[in-house]
């Protein structure tokens, strides 16, 4: 299946699965982060570039719809949040 047979969510937690090394079900529900539905509709729609936490890594879905997912090395990564976040 090509990538744009996958919808942006999908790909997220794929990406995020394979950097993790861990079963995509193990993942906390990106919903906890992110809307799916709207993030499948701005990545699909726009040239935006979306970046937001998940799952203790950094992700970005660039113009292109590619997903980029990086280790976290600020307050989230330590489990703390930032301030006015709830």
């Amino acid at each position: 299946m090509s990538r744009a047979d996958r919808s942006a969510s999908t790909r997220v937690i794929e990406a995020a699965a394979a950097r993790t090394d861990r079963d995509e079900l193990d993942l906390p529900p990106l919903a906890e982060v992110v809307d799916p539905e709207a993030l499948d509709t701005i990545a699909d729609d726009s040239s935006a570039v979306l970046t937001f936490p998940y799952a203790g890594m950094h992700v970005t879905v660039d113009e292109t719809g590619a997903v980029t997912v990086d280790e976290r090395t600020d307050a989230y990564a330590n489990g703390e949040q930032a301030l006015g976040d709830d």
